[in-house]
């Protein structure tokens, strides 16, 4: 399960990350939403496979991944892995940046199909939301590789989770 963790606002209109786990370390001052998404993913499981950033819209994010050693499988192709962490990461900053402060959020499901192999460079991925129904939301990713083809589509369905 993945949960998102969101910037709120305390009583004293001090503003900190509820639910974060400890260990994290809270972004520094003055840093844009998209800034703060990546202080903190270069902290945790997303920032191993170097994974960044690129744009965030309310209707769209896109990030990528380098190809290197550490996402690659023993075949020399880009882990599985790798592309379904940055599009399920990918779909949760979405979430983030849409819903907004204090909503925490899960995977539910996701399927992942592989279409070709990236085996240098970077792999783009482009998540956006297809469908919002009560607490459950839709996603889908399309990943691409240096030259603009496709390598692989993921959908994903997050929840909604209660507040507290």
């Amino acid at each position: 399960m993945y949960i998102v963790y969101m910037k709120t606002v305390d009583v004293a209109g001090k503003e900190s990350l509820k639910n974060l786990a400890n260990w994290l370390e809270e972004p520094p001052e003055g840093l844009s939403d998209l800034e703060n998404m990546q202080f903190l993913l270069n902290q945790a499981m997303p920032g191993t496979i170097e994974m960044q950033i690129l744009s965030l819209t309310h209707d769209e994010i896109t990030g990528a991944a380098p190809f290197k050693p550490g996402t690659a499988n023993l075949l020399g192709t880009m882990h599985g892995g790798t592309l379904f962490t940055l599009g399920d990461t990918l779909a949760a900053c979405l979430l983030w940046n849409v819903f907004g402060v204090g909503k925490r959020f899960a995977t539910t499901q996701s399927n992942i199909r592989y279409i070709r192999p990236v085996t240098e460079g970077l792999c783009t991925c482009k998540a956006r939301i297809v469908k919002e129904y009560g607490k459950r939301v839709d996603l889908q990713a399309d990943f691409f590789d240096d030259a603009g083809k496709r390598v692989a589509r993921q959908l994903v369905t997050y929840i909604l989770l209660q507040e507290g």
